[in-house]
């Protein structure tokens, strides 16, 4: 027997006139204007992009940054300590990284 797969169920995040409805199988991609693009550049444009605020970044299992940590309110200075690809290539060892898989977890302002 063959049949058609539902619809993916919509989650909305936001709220006001920047609400989004996004599914489990959306995907937003950035691209980084230069090898030497730090995780602060990378947050600023998502959170410009799609009204949200970054609250936590992983890559794969491994944390890049996490809101909770960042006591004093130094969040700007540990985003922008290095760029991504060096942060990525100290946890993954790899030598050339052409696309960069990461979760991010996201707050409404």
């Amino acid at each position: 027997m063959m049949s058609e797969p539902g619809k993916a169920e919509k989650t909305k995040l936001g709220s006001g006139e920047h609400a989004l409805e996004v599914t489990l199988w959306d995907r937003w991609e950035y691209e980084a204007p230069g090898r030497n693009v730090t995780l602060l550049k990378v947050v600023e444009y998502l959170e410009e992009t799609y009204k949200l605020s970054v609250r936590d970044i992983f890559y794969g299992s491994i944390p890049l940054f996490m809101h909770a940590l960042q006591l004093g309110g130094g969040r700007q200075a540990a985003l922008d300590k290095a760029p991504l690809l060096d942060l990525i290539n100290a946890t993954d060892n790899k030598e050339a990284v052409e696309f960069i898989d990461l979760t991010v977890t996201f707050v409404d302002p």
